[in-house]
């Protein structure tokens, strides 16, 4: 089962008394920052197919991506700064 952290929708805090979107919002911030253990996996998971994918598209592995990139054989396009982006937060949730 699919673990997701809570949506805060701004339509709903404003609804809200004061104590209530301070509570709302605290159990938000908490969920994000202390994430469970599920949903860290979870997210690795999706982070690591999506990788793989663009590893097939591209028919090269994420560290030749990151070389090309370096020595310049290979040029920045919307794709690969996505790319790039779920590679830096695959480093960041192995580090959680």
């Amino acid at each position: 089962m699919k673990t997701k952290t809570s949506e805060l929708k701004l339509s709903t805090l404003s609804s809200m008394s004061s104590q209530e979107r301070e509570d709302q919002i605290n159990a938000f911030m908490e969920q994000v920052i202390n994430p469970q253990p599920e949903q860290v996996e979870e997210q690795k998971k999706e982070i690591e197919e999506k990788i793989r994918a663009y590893e097939r598209r591209y028919e090269i592995s994420s560290a030749k991506l990151k070389s090309g990139l370096a020595d310049g054989t290979i040029k920045g396009t919307a794709d690969i700064c996505s790319w790039l982006m779920l590679l830096k937060k695959r480093t960041l949730l192995e580090n959680i």
